[in-house]
């Protein structure tokens, strides 16, 4: 007969009011996650979820390209991975923000020159970003570009 593992297990309430015997792994039914304890810190070390892995991974070859709306649109990221923009500075003064309203990420661009700018920002599956802009050049491309991934 095959044999049964089963960790202590509780809430992220009752994980951070319990320390761990060092060593001890517990699952944190909340977040499900595992915690690495340490027998001093209490609530012990959360352990990294793929998706939040995954986002510290290099953006793969597969994107999906997306239609920019009008500033302010927000967009769903169908996987974890990067949004990337290139869109073209008209006028002196115009701005680009891409930013992760999941996450707090972003970036903007200085608008002080005209011309391309760049700009990419971190997402896991699930985060809402949105692009704010004055530009009014040419957009190149603006995608969705998935994660690589190196797990299985």
């Amino acid at each position: 007969m095959a044999r049964q593992i089963q960790m202590r297990r509780g809430t992220s309430a009752q994980h951070n009011n319990f320390t761990g015997a060092p060593g001890e792994v517990t699952v944190d039914t909340d977040l499900n996650t595992l915690r690495v304890h340490d027998g001093v810190t209490p609530g012990g070390t959360i352990l990294a979820s793929r998706d939040e892995i995954a986002t510290q991974i290099m953006p793969g070859s597969n994107y999906i390209e997306l239609a920019l709306g009008a500033s302010g649109a927000r967009y769903t990221a169908p996987a974890s991975g990067y949004f990337t923009i290139n869109k073209a500075a008209g006028t002196s003064g115009a701005y680009l923000t891409l930013l992760n309203l999941s996450s707090g990420i972003g970036i903007t661009t200085d608008g002080y020159q005209t011309g391309a700018k760049y700009l990419w920002v971190p997402a896991a599956a699930g985060d809402t970003v949105t692009v704010s802009y004055s530009f009014s050049g040419a957009t190149a491309y603006f995608r969705f570009v998935k994660a690589k991934s190196y797990m299985a």
